[in-house]
């Protein structure tokens, strides 16, 4: 099966069968008692980040028991318990839904491999990013093989920051001559905060011998009004503009979402929604819409979205700006 969470669920399987077998509604669990039921240790994020253990369907083991109807609560990761409980709604949904054919998104991966294909054979016509060991690297193809570990479940990731923090480890494997930091600000580059629309670069990448540097943005959206993180895609992608302006060689946005909101073909004229499902183009004045908001971005540039998947469910697209 191609969706990576799927599979990967198996692995929590034993694990979905001792909730099913208890009981009482409610079970503590300790996460030794866990990794015993397992027969396998927990990855090490899993006692490092309560994100982990949050009711997510964006990663394995809470994917898996949230389709066996239960949540979790009361993560302590200093004890390295936590509890969970039946949540009836969802054993009621399942109950409905038993027998029935649920419509899934599709996912014409056949012309995800042209798209790849096409755009490598435009990059090859480019200078490269980086070179190492003699070997021509583009940052997309980077991210493919990134997004790749995520697929194969080699990489767990459950918030923005735990993206930020699993590309910046694999960068730094992969391009090991340059700094790889988090969160810089501006002017840590002599650049005024007051000529920017945000202060933080997510990920900044710098060699002082070659006088290059490049920023990446990073947006990943699991909740939360769509409208609103739709702008906020916009935000970024103005200020990667802003720092391409003020000397840095080139810069990247990379979106993930598990939301098809932000990729199906509705979208209302004169909307961000437009933009985003109808366009997939970023361009001109963008107006936030929530609300009775004023706030805009005016982007100079016209930078395209072609979302790619990551399994099933989660989708993303980088763009370079």
């Amino acid at each position: 099966m191609y969706s990576c969470f799927e599979e990967n669920e198996l692995d929590y399987l034993p694990f979905v069968k001792f909730l099913k077998s208890q009981i009482s509604d409610d079970v503590s669990c300790s996460f030794e008692q866990i990794e015993q039921i397992l027969g396998k240790p927990m990855p090490s994020s899993a006692y490092k980040y309560p994100a982990w253990w949050a009711n997510s369907p964006t990663h394995t083991l809470m994917n898996a028991v949230l389709h066996a109807g239960w949540m979790s609560k009361k993560t302590n990761l200093q004890k390295k318990t936590v509890s969970f409980y039946k949540d009836s709604l969802a054993i009621q949904k399942a109950v409905l839904t038993k027998g029935k054919k649920i419509k899934k998104h599709t996912i014409d991966l056949e012309k995800e491999k042209e798209f790849r294909r096409n755009r490598d054979t435009q990059l090859e016509k480019e200078k490269p990013d980086f070179v190492v060991g003699g070997k021509n690297i583009y940052f997309e193809q980077l991210i493919d093989e990134f997004v790749s570990h995520i697929t194969k479940g080699k990489t767990e990731i459950y918030n923005e920051a735990s993206v930020q923090y699993e590309l910046a480890m694999f960068l730094r494997e992969k391009i090991p001559d340059y700094k790889i930091q988090l969160e810089r600000n501006v002017k840590f580059f002599n650049l005024e905060k007051k000529n920017f629309v945000k202060k933080e670069i997510d990920i900044v990448l710098f060699i002082k011998s070659q006088n290059k540097k490049f920023a990446i943005e990073i947006k990943f959206p699991v909740n939360g009004e769509i409208p609103i993180q739709m702008f906020h895609f916009c935000k970024d992608v103005k200020f990667l503009e802003q720092l391409k302006e003020s000397g840095f060689t080139d810069n990247f946005f990379l979106a993930l979402t598990p939301h098809r909101s932000f990729w199906n073909d509705n979208g209302k004229q004169g909307t961000i929604y437009e933009k985003f499902r109808k366009e997939k183009e970023l361009y001109g004045k963008i107006k936030n819409d929530i609300g009775d908001s004023t706030e805009k971005v005016n982007l100079n540039g016209r930078h395209k979205i072609n979302w790619l998947s990551i399994n099933d469910t989660v989708r993303y697209f980088v763009m370079r700006v």
